[in-house]
């Protein structure tokens, strides 16, 4: 299997495992999970969803990819590059169709379908290269870890911004 397969493999994977990842807080509700994946519908929560799915990509992908004696050095630093730039593409072009249009699920899922597709191209580029970054593999293993404290944090504390923390259908904040 060659990277450019891996990764289209990725783009299907990452977007179908969204599915279920998107319902574990619910289905078991506890403080880890709450950190994990999205425990309402903000915009906010979803990102949990989109970072989280990516990084179990990564450990898939990493595994392939000592299996088939590929390079896979790089793979931390071209995960977390993804999945950050993957966020930041989603939030960039969702929330504003959100603001003004509201929820509409087929448009949300063609943008993050694309987002992932653009991520995917991101993910490329790293693992392609051949010089060792292990300077940034350390740091995106530092910045993982702070993400998911920033994750924790904002879900039992959300700020009061209604147009990425607050969750419309339910009228909450984080776990109110």
């Amino acid at each position: 299997m060659n990277i450019k397969k891996l990764l289209i493999l990725r783009l299907f994977f990452i977007f179908g495992l969204s599915f279920v990842t998107h319902n574990i807080y619910e289905w078991i509700p506890s403080f880890t999970t709450s950190v994990f994946f999205p425990v309402n519908e903000s915009i906010w929560e979803h990102q949990k969803m989109i970072f989280t799915t990516t990084l179990i990509w990564g450990i898939i992908e990493y595994i392939i990819l000592k299996r088939n004696k590929m390079n896979c050095k790089n793979v931390i630093s071209s995960v977390y590059l993804s999945a950050i730039f993957n966020i930041i593409i989603f939030l960039i072009i969702y929330t504003p169709i959100y603001i003004i249009f509201g929820h509409n699920l087929i448009i949300t899922l063609i943008i993050y379908f694309i987002t992932i597709a653009l991520a995917s191209l991101v993910e490329y580029v790293v693992l392609s290269k051949e010089k060792h970054l292990t300077k940034l593999n350390v740091f995106a293993l530092i910045i993982i870890l702070f993400i998911y404290i920033l994750f924790g944090i904002l879900t039992y504390y959300p700020l009061k911004i209604e147009s990425l923390f607050y969750d419309r259908r339910h009228g909450v904040y984080g776990l109110e």
